[in-house]
């Protein structure tokens, strides 16, 4: 195998774009495989905001008139009307927690695409920096994937 000192300028350019390429296909894949990944499970989310909109909607109506009709038996009507519809916000709100809860652990997009950005950048400089060290040190042998020695 021909050394980088026997090869021509252009045939190092060549080689250096194809894995510059490569490299940038391999990013996009494991961006959008981590992006899937955080998002896989997010269904939950609008789900708890419609059960919290459907439980305002519907239970107060329902509910609410046989609990108003029950507490007037012991406070003024308007009284159990205040009573019930302050459990029914506490409800909502509880609701509407657990959905905000789940919304918070999701991960930006923006992110992650980022911290791989700076991870790899840092493996390449590393390695730019090893090979500058080392000029007649053979060059590490790579995987049937190319992905040896790159961090995931």
């Amino acid at each position: 195998m021909a050394t980088s000192q026997d090869k021509g300028f252009v045939v190092l350019t060549r080689e250096l774009l194809a894995d510059l390429l490569e490299l940038l296909d391999a990013e996009v894949e494991a961006a959008r495989d981590e992006v899937a990944s955080v998002w896989r499970g997010s269904w939950a989310i609008p789900l708890c905001f419609s059960l919290a909109l459907f439980l305002l909607f519907w239970v107060v109506a329902l509910l609410g008139y046989a609990l108003v009709a029950l507490l007037s038996r012991w406070l003024p009507p308007w009284g159990a009307g205040l009573v019930v519809a302050g459990g029914f916000l506490l409800l909502a709100g509880a609701a509407a927690a657990v959905g905000v809860a789940r919304l918070r652990r999701l991960r930006n997009p923006y992110d992650i695409f980022v911290r791989r950005l700076r991870e790899h950048l840092a493996w390449w400089r590393s390695e730019v920096q090893l090979r500058r060290r080392e000029p007649g040190a053979p060059q590490p042998s790579s995987t049937a994937s190319g992905q040896e020695g790159r961090p995931e």
